[in-house]
């Protein structure tokens, strides 16, 4: 099945100017008609004052343990051949850096977010987080065997059980299996496996996120063991997979938190969140220069996130405001470009080429096709559809309107088999690095007619006339104030709840495009979530010195697995035990009714005058009379 398709077509800059008539490349499928099912922006766009009652830990957004630095640096010399051939390499130097948060960035980002087609829809454009960012912002590879891959040989199994005979020991000295004791344990023991016991500890920390934070993940033991043979395992759809069902979770419990009218002040939403949303925030500062802190210099040989390591972010008064203007400044293809001591993949090239996807392609290459691919992406039990076709100007290709893609109703191994299928003699197109891409008049009109409100239309878009490269652009001058905006939510595992039946399912099993309309968020009140006199009970009970009210959203783990992601809502009551793992020995339960960024980073447009309604009338009166010209001209009529 083809990866492109190539065909003449009347073009125009997504931030203006005048058509031309000219060949093109897009990923498939797309579609010639603009009459379809009507999409609109996620209108989840709050006051930059307003505090939602809301209370989230981003369990996933780790940093490195205390001496995990030095553990790394043990192991690089005599195992880091071995990383680069099972394609980890630059995912476990990663990890040796820290990203602050910006919750600002997240929440606001996530306000754009549409869990259905797994994409920001910006009033300027789609975008999102794709398997290119996988690779070079993780480190994480796209080719290889699935991460259920069985254990091959007798040896491989017998180190699986040495794992879990360690593992034993630690959880009969600890109760539980610590990270911390895992590494003080095993570093240095000169034990025949602590190899393979450091791929546990950085396949547990920082890709394979447990329910139980800060423990040995035991599921990892057999991916060690191929990871230390340097067998390849495919991690980056796992990951992204990850990703886009937590940015689902934060979009929808923002939502929840923003329409709640609680019967008590003290109430409030819990979200715990499990996926390494760092590579949200990171992706976000790849690409928007105006939310941009002074990335650090690379020293020769070091890994993509070294940029962004410890780099505070600037204090922006409305994140929202500047996001949603960014369509002149967004950068769709921010790894094309040169920065020094960094070395680009080989799949950004100076000029276009063509090359056939046979047995012998390189890899790199490969791993840009299958970056282009539409597929389902294979979770711990459960499945998200991965959708590059919406954003092809991300990788250098032309956009038109994307197809609809059905999703994936079959099991796990039949995803994976779709993701992982062969190319055959397909064709792949390589565009130039540095190639402006454009998209067609008939995606134009699908974008302002389904999507954009005439307000909407007119922001970050700005009409002027189209140079052959990029010129320099006056970026606004923004209200901001050095200072970081990292305050760590304390970190650990929601305290143990005493839990009531669940209230209502935010989501449902629809097709893509079908629901699109379901990109403005849940609305719901009250009437349709009720708390349960059981539980309010029990927060009244004061136990442990808690009287806090609480609501807490999980994820479905016991979901079917031939589904997409269905986020259940659930109402549970206070707190009935403390979680041990704190940070700066603050409790998470009497943390619970603080006022923290995740509780008042959700930024908010402005509103437009009427004026602008007339004015978006008019331009696209403009753009069709522009198209016409054109169409004239080439045809010579």
């Amino acid at each position: 099945m083809a990866i492109f398709e190539e065909r003449e077509d009347l073009m125009v800059s997504p931030t203006g100017g005048s058509p031309t008539l000219r060949r093109a490349h897009f990923l498939i499928p797309t579609v010639n008609s603009i009459n379809g099912p009507k999409l609109k922006l996620p209108s989840l766009s709050l006051s930059p004052d307003t505090k939602l009652p809301l209370k989230v830990y981003f369990n996933g957004w780790r940093r490195p343990l205390r001496n995990w630095n030095t553990w790394v640096q043990k192991m690089h010399p005599k195992h880091q051949f071995v990383w680069k051939e099972a394609g980890v390499y630059e995912a476990i130097m990663g990890t040796t850096y820290s990203i602050r948060r910006n919750d600002d960035l997240v929440f606001g980002l996530a306000e754009r977010w549409c869990s259905d087609t797994n994409t920001f829809m910006f009033p300027w454009g789609e975008a999102t987080i794709t398997l290119e960012d996988m690779i070079v912002l993780g480190g994480f590879c796209v080719l290889g065997g699935p991460v259920s891959m069985p254990l091959q040989t007798k040896e491989m199994v017998d180190i699986e059980d040495k794992l879990s005979k360690a593992r034993l020991e630690v959880t009969r000295s600890k109760k539980k299996a610590q990270e911390s004791f895992w590494l003080s344990h095993l570093m240095d023991s000169g034990s025949e496996i602590e190899h393979e016991a450091f791929l546990s500890l950085w396949l547990s920390r920082f890709v394979f996120h447990r329910h139980v934070r800060g423990t040995i993940n035991k599921d990892v033991f057999s991916i060690a063991v191929h990871l230390s043979r340097g067998t390849r395992i495919t991690l980056a759809p796992f990951v992204l997979a990850t990703l886009y069902r937590d940015l689902s979770l934060l979009k929808e419990t923002l939502a929840a938190s923003a329409e709640f009218d609680y019967e008590s002040e003290n109430s409030i939403l819990v979200l715990n969140l499990w996926a390494p949303l760092k590579l949200v925030q990171v992706w976000a500062w790849e690409r928007f220069p105006l939310l941009q802190p002074k990335p650090n210099f690379i020293n020769t040989g070091e890994v993509r996130l070294a940029r962004w390591h410890s780099v505070k972010s600037f204090k922006i008064k409305n994140v929202s405001e500047v996001i949603d203007s960014s369509g002149e400044s967004f950068k769709w293809r921010p790894y094309a470009i040169a920065v020094d001591n960094w070395l680009r993949p080989r799949f950004y090239k100076e000029e276009e080429h063509l090359i056939t996807c046979n047995l012998g392609l390189d890899e790199e290459l490969e791993s840009f096709a299958r970056c282009l691919r539409v597929c389902a992406l294979v979770g711990k039990d459960f499945k998200e559809p991965y959708l590059p076709h919406r954003v092809g100007m991300q990788f250098g290709m032309d956009q038109d309107i994307p197809g609809w893609f059905p999703g994936s109703t079959g099991s796990p191994e039949t995803a994976w088999g779709s993701y992982s299928r062969p190319f055959g003699d397909v064709e792949l197109y390589i565009p130039p690095r540095l190639f402006e891409s454009d998209i067609t008049m008939r995606y134009l009109d699908w974008w302002e007619n389904s999507i954009l409100t005439p307000q909407d239309a007119i922001k970050g878009v700005v009409r002027r006339k189209r140079s052959t490269r990029r010129s320099k652009r006056r970026l606004p001058i923004l209200e901001s104030v050095k200072g970081g905006n990292d305050a760590d939510v304390p970190p650990g595992f929601p305290p143990k709840r005493q839990r009531v039946d669940a209230v209502l399912q935010i989501g449902d099993n629809l097709p893509i495009l079908p629901v699109l309309s379901a990109c403005n968020g849940p609305t719901m009140t009250k009437a349709a979530i009720g708390i349960s006199k059981t539980a309010s009970e029990h927060a009244n009970s004061g136990k442990h010195g808690i009287s806090t009210q609480t609501i807490s959203i999980h994820h479905n783990e016991e979901e079917s697995s031939n589904s997409f992601k269905v986020p259940k809502l659930e109402v549970v009551g206070a707190t009935t035990d403390h979680a041990n793992e704190t940070k700066a020995g603050i409790s998470i339960g009497n943390m619970v009714g603080n006022n923290h960024n995740g509780e008042e980073g959700i930024r908010s447009l402005k509103n437009e005058m009427p004026k602008l309604e007339i004015d978006c009338r008019i331009s696209k009166l403009e753009r069709k009379v522009a198209a016409l010209k054109a169409t004239i001209f080439s045809t010579g009529v």
